[in-house]
């Protein structure tokens, strides 16, 4: 696991969210789309369920468990595949 690369704070979450769905990479949002959450309202998605998951399973944290709250995944397609967001 990468240290530097894990969020756990709500402005950590909200950062990371905010750098991927840049709007000068997703044409101004357009782009971003989310599996299971809404893009807009993402960041308290994901605290309420890490910690509706702790409630209910317990803090991995405490025994060396992983803390991994999202997965950021990116599609990349070559210019010559002319592809369309649609």
């Amino acid at each position: 696991m990468n240290e530097e690369k894990t969020v756990q704070t709500r402005n950590e979450i909200s950062d990371a969210i905010h750098y991927i769905a840049d709007g000068n990479k997703t044409k101004d949002g357009f782009l971003v789309t989310g599996y299971n959450v809404t893009p807009e309202t993402s960041t308290t998605e994901f605290l309420m369920t890490q910690n509706l998951a702790r409630a209910v399973k317990g803090d991995y944290r405490k025994t060396g468990g992983a803390e991994i709250s999202s997965y950021h995944i990116i599609q990349s397609f070559s210019p010559e595949d002319n592809i369309t967001p649609e």
